[in-house]
């Protein structure tokens, strides 16, 4: 039986291979308490919440942010034309 610890830093490397994104939210809370358990807080904590956005605002919202991004530079090209 593998210890906390090994878990931990199992889990760790996955985050330093940046190959572990939580898929969700209670991977993510799981993996943070174990985090927080054996005080490896800061920069990985910092990862997983990076990780958590990233999950969330890209995976799930992507066709929105496209079309912010569509709306946004339909104004820049507006106001490019209107200066020349």
């Amino acid at each position: 039986m593998s210890s906390i610890s090994s878990i931990v830093h199992d889990d760790i490397d996955d985050i330093i291979n940046a190959e572990y994104v939580p898929k969700r939210f209670n991977d993510y809370v799981a993996l943070r308490d174990k985090l927080r358990a054996n005080d490896y807080v800061g920069k990985y904590e910092l990862i997983l919440e990076f990780s958590l956005i990233e999950s969330f605002v890209f995976n799930k919202l992507w066709f929105y942010w496209l079309i912010v991004l569509y709306i946004v530079v339909l104004e820049l090209l507006n106001d490019f034309n209107g200066q020349s």
